[in-house]
């Protein structure tokens, strides 16, 4: 059976919502903070599956909630990072992410006290705009990076891979990028998330069957809010509605399914196990 990676994106059902600036102290005043039920209903469930995940971590929720990152690393879960601020790599310049990195690491190491191996950028966010957040993590002492989704202006150097598994960049790290599947001509992402609630899940499970049998593996993600079907409704434009909200309600039993489906493990592990 082929071991695929799941991983969780450790934001709050706010986060989204604010992605062309900082979270700053007002805004996080301003919202309802309802992250610790929904990770410890999904902590739950990888206990009861015996899966070990990821989890990449804003530095502000490592600060704010101490005590959670501390449950899911005492339940045998990896701590990565997530940035601290979740603010889009592109809108930042080099040395504002050096500080996010800073803040981050820092943060993590306030609430756990154990080295950080993994990245990944809020949304995606490096291009072959911004290739040096690669330089930066090298010279923190990351050893992998889960930041390239296959579409637009993502970086020259993970197209046309041989192995799209995994590959090491010019500096060494290791890239995990998420998959894409073709699909009528069209290439449509499969990882997680939007994607995972928006496809029916029998045809989610045939594409990362298909994947598997052409010993590919699913790098799939997903955020503790999005088994939150009572978060609050906010009134924003009709497409953000539709990519934050569809299929809440559906998310968990999806998620059941797939763990049953499908043989997990953390990016941490896969790294000590499939990698040299």
């Amino acid at each position: 059976m082929i071991t695929n990676l799941f991983s969780v994106d450790l934001e709050d059902w706010f986060t989204p919502l604010h992605l062309t600036r900082d979270l700053s102290d007002d805004i996080l005043r301003s919202n309802e903070i309802r992250i610790e039920k929904s990770t410890l209903k999904l902590l739950e469930l990888l206990d009861i599956k015996q899966v070990k995940a990821t989890f990449f971590v804003l530095g502000w929720i490592a600060k704010e909630l101490p005590d959670l990152i501390k449950e899911i690393s005492s339940r045998g879960h990896e701590i990565a990072s997530h940035s601290y601020s979740h603010k889009i790599l592109t809108l930042m310049s080099k040395e504002e992410f050096k500080k996010e990195i800073q803040l981050s690491l820092e943060a993590i190491d306030k609430a756990i006290g154990k080295p950080v191996k993994g990245f990944r950028a809020p949304c995606f966010s490096v291009t072959n705009k911004n290739l040096w957040v690669f330089d930066v993590l090298k010279e923190n002492g990351f050893i992998y990076d889960s930041s390239i989704f296959p579409f637009g202006d993502y970086p020259n150097e993970a197209r046309n891979q041989k192995d799209n598994n995994f590959f090491k960049l010019k500096n060494g790290l290791i890239e995990f990028p998420i998959k894409a599947i073709y699909l009528g001509g069209v290439t449509i992402p499969l990882g997680g998330g939007g994607y995972f609630r928006l496809y029916p899940y029998s045809f989610f499970k045939k594409k990362a069957l298909e994947l598997n049998s052409k010993s590919e593996i699913l790098n799939f993600y997903i955020h503790p809010w999005e088994i939150d079907e009572d978060q609050p409704k906010l009134n924003i434009n009709p497409l953000a509605k539709f990519k934050h909200y569809i299929n809440l309600d559906k998310t968990y039993s999806r998620l059941e399914k797939l763990l049953s489906d499908f043989h997990f493990t953390s990016f941490e592990d896969y790294c000590s196990i499939f990698i040299r």
